[in-house]
């Protein structure tokens, strides 16, 4: 090819095929791998074993995601049960009927808190003058606690939430580099 006898012009025609089949080549070979240079020498490394990675990082997410959501799930649980245990020590005190205080729930359209404050007014209605004092020392206690377990309910609701929006965005972040 070097040692044409017509010339410059299949000299130069050699070496524009010569340089068009490079360009060619490397398309075709960036198409299909991702070429990384390490110290002077070329590594190819294939993008299906970067999407399989990408996968598994997602499928571990996923995975840890559903952990933390039961974990959740069991913390919502056990505040639940304390919450009742709440609502059973507030009944026994006053000798009103679970079912009572479970009407005057339903007919509010309040939060927790109106609710404690049903139960209180119900508790306080009921109670003899003599029982009273002592009933509002140990009502207050049990409002304390009550505050506290809403509180505590509401720190994990807010906990889930950032939890969730943050796996939301991961698993985004991964779905857009995977193409999914």
């Amino acid at each position: 090819m070097l040692t044409t006898l017509s010339g410059k012009q299949d000299f130069q025609a050699a070496m524009q095929a010569l340089e068009d089949h490079k360009i060619e080549e490397e398309k075709r070979v960036n198409e299909k791998e991702d070429i990384i240079q390490v110290q002077g020498t070329t590594k190819v490394v294939k993008k299906e074993s970067k999407v399989e990675s990408l996968k598994d990082k997602r499928r571990k997410i996923r995975e840890r995601g559903e952990q933390l959501d039961a974990q959740l799930a069991e913390e919502g649980d056990r505040m639940t049960s304390i919450l009742e245990r709440v609502t059973d020590a507030l009944i026994s005190s006053t000798g009103n009927s679970i079912n009572t205080l479970l009407e005057t729930i339903a007919k509010s359209n309040s939060g927790y808190s109106g609710y404690a404050l049903l139960i209180l007014s119900e508790i306080l209605d009921s109670s003899s003058s003599s029982q009273l004092q002592h009933e509002s020392k140990s009502t207050d206690i049990l409002q304390e606690k009550f505050n506290l377990l809403e509180d505590q309910v509401q720190s994990v609701e807010a906990s889930l939430k950032q939890v969730q929006d943050n796996m939301n965005k991961i698993l985004d972040i991964l779905g857009s580099r995977t193409g999914n």
